[in-house]
């Protein structure tokens, strides 16, 4: 169940359908088909996200049209994630974005996977971008005010996750860095034994 900001409605979700009710008067405004799930607002209202832990939906809010719907068994990386169970979900201040966090998934040998998280885009769920996650799955997420990061937990430790990942350049500036040192340093080695050479035959 969640309000509007204003508290003028309140949807609630029954196994079957949503229902959407005017606080003040007490009568139903609609009613859809939609199984039983979490729900949540955005900031300006507009959009009800569902979570049914595999499927998530955007619902407008104003007349319960379904505007999309993720499935998590779809292949297609921009449509689909292969997550086994919804853990947690979080809406960003700016309303652009929704982070989805899976909870622990069984490894190869009976091990356990670190669950995932995507970065769903509002206007349209895409999958614009895939985190690794955490190990023993993602339990919580919450974005910052500036919408720029957000965090995950997993009930013991917290992680720190940026919306706008760095450029590759910026990625791999310092490796190539480090690189660029160590062959300097071999080609002085060089010198210096081929100088070394020269000396002993004069």
């Amino acid at each position: 169940m969640v309000y509007t900001s204003d508290g003028s409605t309140v949807f609630l979700s029954t196994p079957e359908e949503l229902v959407a009710i005017n606080v003040a008067t007490g009568s139903e405004l609609y009613r859809t088909a939609l199984p039983s799930s979490l729900l949540q607002l955005n900031p300006d209202n507009s959009t009800l996200i569902a979570d049914e832990r595999g499927n998530m939906r955007a619902i407008r809010a104003v007349d319960g049209m379904l505007l999309w719907e993720l499935g998590f068994h779809v292949p297609d990386r921009q449509h689909g994630l292969n997550f086994t169970e919804i853990g947690a979900f979080a809406i960003s201040p700016d309303n652009q974005y929704i982070a989805v966090g899976e909870v622990t998934r069984p490894g190869v040998l009976g091990g356990i996977d670190d669950g995932q998280i995507a970065l769903i885009r509002i206007v349209d769920g895409t999958i614009v971008q895939e985190y690794r996650g955490q190990e023993r799955g993602i339990g919580s997420l919450m974005f910052t005010t500036d919408s720029k990061t957000f965090l995950s937990s997993n009930g013991e430790e917290i992680a720190r996750w940026d919306v706008e990942p760095r450029p590759s350049w910026l990625i791999w500036l310092p490796i190539a860095t480090i690189g660029l040192v160590i062959v300097h340093g071999i080609l002085n080695l060089l010198v210096a034994w081929w100088d070394q050479g020269r000396t002993r035959q004069i």
